[in-house]
């Protein structure tokens, strides 16, 4: 799936942009924490909401997407993290020793794994409430009145105003596209 190699290669691309470019030590060392743990937990977590839209639509998934996210996004990253460690020994291994070392892949692989917790804390939600309006809008009792789909597309609309329903709405659009 393409869309799936896409964001695995947009991932790493920024997490070696974070462990290569930037300084480490600026705001406290942030950045290594944000490649080993945030970056592939926005990734995993979209990946997974496009393995269960394509679940949900009874298509087979790939098992090329599984090797992206289980074998090219940790090991890309851990190269990162071994030029990074390369570019700073100091910052790396300082005065405890290079046994340290070993938790950064541990690190990227719990990362990965909170990559479920992202997905179903705040990318699965928002589309829910939508998809749920439209099927209770097709349900047989909703058929009686023509404008009903009318109402609850100007009713999710009028909450797309708020800046909660706004990005709701708008990741939902966005995930939505990157499926089909």
């Amino acid at each position: 799936m393409r869309p799936v190699a896409a964001i695995v290669l947009g991932a790493l691309a920024v997490s070696w942009m974070i462990l290569t470019v930037l300084d480490l030590r600026e705001n406290d060392g942030a950045g290594p924490i944000i490649a080993m743990f945030g970056i592939p937990a926005l990734a995993a977590a979209v990946i997974i909401q496009i393995v269960m839209a394509r679940l949900g639509e009874r298509k087979r998934v790939p098992k090329a997407v599984f090797w992206w996210v289980l074998a090219v996004l940790p090991l890309g990253t851990l190269a990162g993290f071994v030029v990074a460690i390369l570019r700073d020994p100091d910052y790396f291994i300082a005065d405890e020793g290079p046994w340290m070392l070993i938790w950064v892949p541990i690190f990227i692989v719990v990362g990965l794994l909170l990559g479920a917790l992202v997905w179903f804390f705040f990318v699965f939600p928002p589309p829910t409430p939508a998809s749920a309006l439209l099927l209770d809008a097709e349900t047989p009792g909703f058929r009686r009145d023509p404008g009903v789909r009318a109402r609850v597309r100007r009713g999710l609309a009028r909450k797309a105003g708020s800046g909660a329903h706004r990005r709701t709405l708008l990741w939902s659009l966005l995930v939505g596209t990157l499926i089909r």
